[in-house]
């Protein structure tokens, strides 16, 4: 009490340099110091709407040109991605789910009344079964299993649509993870 919530106390250390006469670092900034092991590179994460299927075929539609300059602007860095992971609201199971995949995923076309053509795109991209095993791994040790192994789904269009545009050449290996629409999230 008597504190305000956020205001650090007259005692609390600042993590700036502080010389020391030698080449040590303070503590604080030695703690801040990123690990240099390779498991603990960062990985990048985003939230990518598709909005409407018809993405896929309509070039009046301004997302399809922020998906398509993503790759050449390198939004994610200049080097592509080992793998992706995609969450799709297409895919909703009452436990979790991926979708381990050797060789190519097939192209799943979940909408209907749509242009003849968006029902003949393909997004062949190649799975990422040992990416789908560390999901599975990750989730279950952190208490959301069991998680199923799906070893035939492919890529609904919430995954494929944004795909084909952003990574054209469909070579990057992707697996998909289901959504359980009747959880709530923890606050």
């Amino acid at each position: 009490m008597g504190q305000t919530q956020g205001r650090p106390k007259s005692h609390a250390k600042h993590a700036t340099r502080q010389p020391l006469g030698d080449d040590r670092e303070p503590e604080a900034t030695a703690a801040r110091r990123p690990p240099t092991t390779a498991t603990a590179a960062a990985m990048d994460t985003f939230f990518l709407s598709h909005g409407s299927p018809t993405l896929s075929i309509d070039e009046t539609i301004p997302a399809r040109h922020f998906f398509q300059s993503w790759l050449p602007a390198a939004v994610a860095g200049s080097e592509p991605p080992r793998a992706i992971l995609m969450v799709s609201g297409h895919w909703e199971t009452a436990t979790p789910a991926v979708n381990v995949i050797r060789g190519r995923n097939d192209t799943i076309y979940d909408f209907y009344g749509f242009p003849k053509s968006m029902y003949k795109l393909k997004y062949p991209a190649p799975g990422a079964p040992d990416l789908a095993m560390r999901t599975k791994e990750l989730l279950e040790q952190g208490g959301f299993g069991p998680v199923k192994e799906d070893r035939s789904r492919g890529l609904d269009h919430g995954a494929w649509v944004p795909l084909m545009l952003m990574y054209p050449d469909a070579d990057i290996p992707v697996c998909q993870l289901s959504v359980q629409t009747d959880r709530q999230g923890r606050s």
